[in-house]
């Protein structure tokens, strides 16, 4: 089985010939490695043309003409994939050297897996080992968590791109992303609605965090949750992801991916908390309508009390 790794950069000139030397080493190599550059300004594709150039192995590289985005810009190389299986790969991380062995045998071993994804350690800049797991972080239990789209992906994301791989078939019908929508997003909630999403527990790559901004690294208290709850900033980002997620829904119905019939519920109720969020006249009878909803397509309640405050603050 043979696979292609897409791997997107910008400004990464410090950690890229690292992530390709730890590609290049795998037990199973790539049969080609497809870097879509954004418009760096510092000297990634020189560093990335170079050190390719040095292997046996396969590549092209393209510098966009307009800055993409790094949605965008995946989806753009994806498109040229020409083997079975499609690793998503970000320019300044570390894959362990069975990283690319281990997931295709779970391909082989699951014939009805579209997408796969695994865990990752969380690493420094000098990838020192931090506390935390990336499951960790996140709160994926692979004995709780259900890769179902009404359990898991109509609420968030659970996947990172990063620790993605996807096969050619299902990749080639999905590159019409959502606009605003991150493509692993995306391309898990496809997947998830039509029950072809597997994971594995094993950490695969070391997920570098860059300075002090360490993904989930410092948990918060009930304190500090509840006072922010309806911070400005918090607001924003939940006005984002409602979006997001109705857009993903609409995107997957509109392209034929998913049947709009098994989905008519999750569709109404993402279309009425988006049309709440920008709402500037609440009307309580058709908020407490849907308020159910939030226990069964949502993460609680707490989340019908910042759709109210979005009608209230001017964001």
């Amino acid at each position: 089985m043979k696979y292609d790794v897409l791997l997107c950069t910008y400004n990464g000139e410090k950690y890229i010939v690292e992530q390709l030397k730890s590609i290049i080493e795998q037990t199973v190599k790539p049969h080609k490695v497809f870097i879509g550059d954004d418009q760096s300004s510092d000297r990634t594709v020189e560093f990335a043309k170079a050190f390719l150039e040095s292997t046996d192995v396969k590549f092209e590289i393209e510098v966009n003409q307009s800055r993409l985005g790094y949605a965008n810009n995946f989806m753009n190389q994806a498109k040229k994939v020409t083997s079975e299986i499609a690793f998503f790969c970000d320019q300044d991380d570390i894959w362990l050297r069975n990283k690319a062995e281990i997931i295709l045998h779970a391909f082989a071993d699951k014939p009805k897996t579209e997408l796969l994804f695994t865990n990752a350690q969380l690493v420094n800049d000098g990838l020192e080992h931090l506390t935390h797991t990336l499951w960790q972080v996140l709160g994926v239990n692979e004995e709780s968590t259900k890769l179902t789209y009404q359990d898991t992906f109509l609420k968030r994301n659970i996947v990172t791109g990063a620790t993605m791989a996807v096969r050619r078939e299902r990749l080639l019908t999905c590159l019409n992303t959502p606009n605003a929508s991150p493509h692993d997003y995306w391309l898990a909630s496809v997947c998830a609605m039509k029950s072809t999403i597997s994971f594995l527990p094993d950490c695969l790559i070391l997920y570098r965090q860059h300075s002090n901004n360490v993904l989930g690294a410092n948990k918060r208290g009930i304190k500090e949750k509840l006072k922010s709850l309806l911070n400005r900033d918090t607001l924003k980002t939940r006005r984002k992801n409602n979006i997001t997620r109705l857009n993903i829904l609409k995107q997957a119905i509109e392209d034929n991916l998913v049947d709009k019939d098994s989905f008519c519920k999750e569709l109404k109720y993402l279309e009425h908390i988006n049309t709440l969020s920008v709402s500037k006249k609440l009307k309580l009878t058709e908020l407490f309508k849907f308020s159910k909803c939030y226990r069964q397509f949502d993460s609680g309640y707490k989340y019908l009390l910042m759709d109210i405050a979005l009608c209230f603050y001017d964001i």
